[in-house]
């Protein structure tokens, strides 16, 4: 990739990847205290309830984020049209979802606890929905820092208001309410944020709004297959399994969520790069940036799959706690086991969408669909059986529609990314991995702390990648000025001005 491309794909990664620092710090609390203060069950009883709620997320963006963040990027219409026809939309969606997600609520006979959970939590869907409208605009402008600022805000506010209502004895209604709180106040600051840069007022047109009904299908048929894929296991486990086995694959899966971070983020920065450049016909530079990008999440997937396999009994222990939660071990760990795969469908689904495929990849979403619900209904009530851990099933069930997702996105990009996608990098990082495998077990049969060994082993990775010359002395002084003090201040503050 050249030097624009490579610096504007790594000060937008590295500002994400930093404001989820941030918020990881600020969270790093609520997570130990949480689950610790609720109980396996309570615990459960909230994981079901965002599950439920995110449902109504994806109906109300209508796949429209990708669409989004691709018209911003090309610049072919006014952002404010954009966004005013987008946000009329979701609140329209909003109303007609948030009437069947209480209905399904209802009818699946929740107890009221749970109820008044997922009401909370689906209300709150309508101010997000908004702030994801937003935070597409800044992403198809290239300007993350701006939306991050709105994030950084509500993961302080749900950790100190969600630490103080559990010191009061407050329970799993409390906690959603102050997840709701939060959320509003992040809407308010990125709102505010962005009127900085929309110069004209935001316009809606009956007319707009059905044609982005329409563009946004198929990408809402796409997203369908993500709350499916991720999040139906847990509605299988409420009603195949008891309490406690929820909330052990609840903090296995909250885990595993954390994980995706950086994927998500690259991925998210890349996105408006592909698009435009597929947009001039970029043919090449297309190529080698989609193929390098591969090269990066593979690089990155592979030592966060080995340290958090080896390090899962302590992760558990310090989060969450064995006494409750230690059967959450062997989840994490087969979850963990599918990471680098996971985070090569990410880029995959880039690539696809960015170049106008995303009818073809709503197809590999609608067969997904059935292929893990199908294995969730066997697998679960067959660990479930034998092991009294039907989340096992369900982390399997994740792992087996992961390796169809990644074959069927490899078949689905075009011969023109991907006719000469060179293998060297990827055994690169493969041997790299296997480099820290042994510190690891080195580490282990010394009796050295797990944490101290992850570290050595994670900076013999890093080491073995530059023996190998995985990195161009490009990719090197690109990464080394963006990560520098001045580099900061650059990405948050000196970012240029904002393109017509």
């Amino acid at each position: 990739m050249t030097n624009g491309v490579g610096r504007s794909l790594t000060q937008n990664t590295a500002v994400m990847v930093l404001t989820q620092i941030i918020t990881w710090g600020s969270t790093f609390v609520l997570m130990i205290v949480l689950p610790r203060t609720l109980g396996s069950e309570e615990y459960g009883r909230i994981f079901v309830a965002v599950s439920v709620a995110m449902v109504l997320d994806v109906f109300i963006a209508f796949g429209g984020q990708y669409h989004i963040t691709k018209e911003i990027s090309l610049g072919r219409r006014d952002p404010g049209e954009i966004i005013g026809n987008a946000m009329a939309l979701r609140a329209g969606l909003w109303s007609a979802g948030f009437a069947a997600l209480f209905l399904f609520a209802r009818l699946s006979g929740y107890g009221r606890d749970l109820l008044f959970m997922i009401m909370i939590l689906g209300t709150a869907k309508l101010w997000e929905g908004a702030t994801t409208v937003l935070r597409c605009y800044f992403q198809g402008i290239e300007k993350m820092e701006y939306p991050s600022a709105g994030a950084i805000a509500e993961r302080v506010l749900l950790t100190t208001a969600g630490v103080g209502v559990l010191l009061r004895g407050g329970r799993g209604i409390a906690i959603a309410a102050v997840m709701g709180l939060a959320s509003l106040v992040n809407f308010c600051l990125t709102a505010f944020l962005a009127r900085k840069f929309l110069r004209g007022a935001m316009r809606v047109s009956l007319a707009s709004v059905r044609a982005l009904l329409r563009e946004g299908l198929p990408y809402f048929l796409w997203t369908i297959f993500a709350v499916v894929y991720y999040r139906i296991d847990a509605v299988m486990l409420t009603a195949m399994c008891p309490p406690a086995v929820v909330g052990w694959y609840g903090v296995a899966y909250r885990f595993f969520d954390v994980l995706m971070f950086l994927p998500s983020i690259f991925a998210g920065a890349l996105f408006p790069i592909l698009a435009r450049l597929r947009a001039a016909e970029g043919g090449a530079e297309l190529e080698r940036t989609t193929q390098r990008s591969i090269d990066l999440v593979i690089m990155a997937g592979i030592p966060v799959a080995l340290g958090v396999f080896a390090c899962a009994p302590g992760i558990v222990s310090l989060f969450f706690g064995l006494g409750d939660y230690g059967p959450a071990i062997i989840l994490l760990r087969v979850l963990v086991a599918g990471l680098p795969l996971v985070y090569i469908n990410f880029v995959l689904a880039a690539t696809i969408v960015s170049g106008d495929r995303q009818r073809s990849w709503s197809l590999v979403a609608a067969a997904a669909i059935p292929i893990n619900v199908a294995l969730n209904y066997v697998l679960i009530p067959y660990w479930q059986s034998r092991a009294g851990n039907g989340g096992v099933g369900a982390a399997l069930a994740t792992l087996v529609t992961e390796d169809y997702v990644m074959i069927a996105g490899i078949f689905l990009a075009s011969r023109s990314v991907f006719g000469s996608l060179r293998a060297a990098p990827i055994l690169k990082a493969l041997c790299a991995g296997g480099v820290m495998g042994g510190v690891i077990l080195a580490a282990d049969r010394l009796g050295a702390p797990r944490a101290a060994g992850t570290i050595a082993a994670a900076l013999a990775y890093g080491s073995a990648l530059l023996a190998l010359r995985s990195f161009s002395p490009a990719e090197l002084r690109t990464i080394r000025s963006t990560l520098s003090p001045r580099g900061w201040k650059g990405a948050y503050f000196h970012r240029g001005e904002l393109r017509a």
